[in-house]
C-alpha cells in the first residue's frame, strides 16, 4: 500500500531549527530524547520521505525506530537488557537487600551492566514495561510459585512491589521444621508446594521412592529434621523432587548448595575418619549435639549477583 504522504523539499520540515536545537545538547541522552518526539510529527505530517530526510540530516537519529501504526518512536534497549531485568527480579525473591534497594540504586547497577547505553536513575523504573517483557519477568514469579497479572501495565518499580506482596504471602502461614511453612493445605519449601493429605489421622505428603509413591508424615518428618540439624541450616531452596508438588510448583531450579560441600545422596553419610558406622536409626550414647555444617554466605552480603563475570 502507498503512502498517500506529499513529497517534501528538504528544508520544509525546518531542520535548520532542529540542527540548532541539537547544537546545544552535549548530552546523547537528550539529543534521543528530542529525536524521539520529533519523528513521530514528521512521520504524521510528511511520511516516510519526511523521516528519511530527517535522518540523512541527523544519522544519530537511525537509532530510533518507529513504527507507522504507533504514534511513538523509541530507541530498542541494548543486548542483554530483558535478561539482566529477569535475573534482576529472580535476585528480588532470594535477596531482602536487593529487594528493598532504591530504585535509583537498581538502575545504576543497569546502567553499570549495558554500557555504553544509559537510562535516566530517577525515573526509568517508572517506565511501563512492555507485553513481552512483562511476559517474561512473569515466569520468573512462576518459577519462585507466585504470580504476576500480565493483562494490566505494569513498570518495574511495581513488579518489586508484587514480589513483596508473594514473599509476604509465602512466609505468612504456619513455621514447619524452620524449613518451610504450612500454608492452608500445602507445605511450601523454597519454592517448592507439596499437597497436605490426611491418612490414618496423621499429616502427609506423598513422594515418589523407587518409582513407587510412599506417604511420609509431616510430624515424622519434623522430628527428622530437627533430630539431624537441617533445620538449622539457612532456608533455601532445593531442586530435589520431593513427589507430589501442589499446582504450577516449578522445580528446575539451580542449588545453592552446590559446591558447598561434597555432594551426598539423602540418608547417606560420609565416613567419619575410620570410625565405626551406625545403622539407620541407631544413635550412639550420649550424642553431641547436632552440628550445622558451616551456612554459606548470606546472598544479602556477598557481591552483586547481577554483576556481569
Amino acid at each position: 500500500m502507498t503512502e498517500n504522504k506529499p513529497e517534501v523539499p528538504f528544508d520544509i520540515i525546518h531542520m535548520d531549527a532542529d540542527e540548532k536545537a541539537l547544537a546545544g545538547m552535549t548530552n546523547r541522552a537528550d539529543r534521543m530524547k528530542y529525536h524521539r518526539k520529533r519523528l513521530p510529527g514528521i512521520q504524521h505530517e510528511y511520511g516516510s520521505s519526511g523521516v528519511s530526510q530527517y535522518r540523512a540530516r541527523f544519522p544519530e537519529a537511525n537509532k530510533v525506530l518507529l513504527k507507522p501504526q504507533w504514534p511513538v518512536a523509541f530507541e530498542p534497549k541494548p543486548k542483554g537488557y530483558d535478561a539482566f531485568l529477569c535475573k534482576m527480579v529472580d535476585t528480588w525473591f532470594i535477596s531482602e537487600r536487593y529487594l528493598h534497594e532504591s530504585n535509583r540504586d537498581a538502575v545504576e547497577r543497569l546502567n553499570i551492566a549495558m554500557a555504553p547505553a544509559r537510562f535516566n536513575p530517577n525515573n526509568h523504573f517508572s517506565k511501563p514495561l512492555s507485553d513481552g517483557r512483562i511476559k517474561k519477568l512473569a515466569e520468573i514469579f512462576t518459577k519462585h510459585g507466585a504470580h504476576l497479572d500480565t493483562s494490566k501495565p505494569m513498570s518495574m518499580s511495581q513488579v518489586r512491589e508484587a514480589v513483596k506482596v508473594a514473599k509476604a504471602g509465602q512466609s505468612a502461614g504456619t513455621p514447619f521444621a524452620n524449613v518451610g511453612h504450612v500454608i492452608g493445605s500445602q507445605l511450601v519449601v523454597g519454592i517448592q508446594r507439596f499437597t497436605i493429605i490426611q491418612h490414618n489421622g496423621h499429616a502427609c505428603i506423598r513422594l515418589m521412592v523407587n518409582g513407587a509413591r510412599v506417604r511420609l508424615r509431616l510430624d515424622a518428618l519434623a522430628d527428622f529434621i530437627g533430630v539431624t540439624g537441617l533445620g538449622m541450616l539457612p532456608q533455601i531452596t532445593s531442586n530435589v523432587v520431593m513427589g507430589e508438588l501442589a499446582p504450577n510448583a516449578e522445580i528446575d531450579v539451580p542449588d545453592p548448595l552446590a559446591g558447598i560441600a561434597a555432594e551426598q545422596s539423602p540418608g547417606e553419610l560420609a565416613p567419619n575418619d575410620g570410625s565405626p558406622q551406625k545403622s539407620p536409626g541407631e544413635l550412639a550414647p550420649n550424642p553431641e549435639p547436632p552440628h550445622s555444617p558451616a551456612a554459606p554466605d548470606d546472598p544479602d552480603e556477598g557481591p552483586d549477583p547481577l554483576a556481569r563475570s
